[in-house]
């Protein structure tokens, strides 16, 4: 049996290689999370629908004895869920969806 320079044989040396090489491909590949970025895909979009869903709302009585930051805060509300049921989202994974310049 051959010993290397730091007292441990061949068949050592290689498994604890193995093992290191196993360990850090598997901290690598959990450090490494796909996030799914979703975008607003304009082209599909029903701005009718969203135009007069919003023109539909009651913006008086919605409005009406509220403060500033209330009416805004409920104006966004009303506009982000209009938003999500006439325009679609579509998946976007890292660099895929991207143009060139």
């Amino acid at each position: 049996m051959q010993v290397s320079s730091l007292g441990m044989s061949r068949s050592e040396l290689a498994w604890a290689a193995v093992t290191t090489l196993l360990e850090l491909t598997l901290r690598r590949e959990m450090a490494i999370t796909k996030s799914i970025i979703r975008t607003l895909n304009f082209r599909r979009a029903k701005f009718q629908l969203f135009k007069e869903t919003v023109r539909r709302t009651p913006w008086e009585t919605v409005l009406t004895d509220r403060g500033t930051e209330q009416s805004w805060q409920v104006f966004k509300d009303v506009f982000h869920r209009e938003q999500e049921l006439s325009i679609p989202k579509c998946k976007k994974l890292g660099r895929e969806g991207k143009r060139p310049v």
